[in-house]
């Protein structure tokens, strides 16, 4: 996955904006344990679908 290949070459995971447009819950829960801060949204549906992975926004 794009996140493990960039933290990979040395980005640190504050450093990176999760923006794919079809984010799958695993990926979603991966970007959330290793700290990435932000995500891009599209659509209110995915606002309660990212929301349900990271409860604290």
């Amino acid at each position: 996955q794009e996140i493990q290949l960039v933290m990979a070459n040395g980005v640190s995971a504050d450093r990176i904006i999760f923006a794919n447009p079809i984010k799958s819950r695993s990926h979603m829960e991966y970007a959330e344990k290793v700290g990435v801060p932000i995500t891009m949204v599209d659509t209110k549906e995915e606002v309660l679908r990212i929301k349900a992975v990271y409860p604290d926004i």
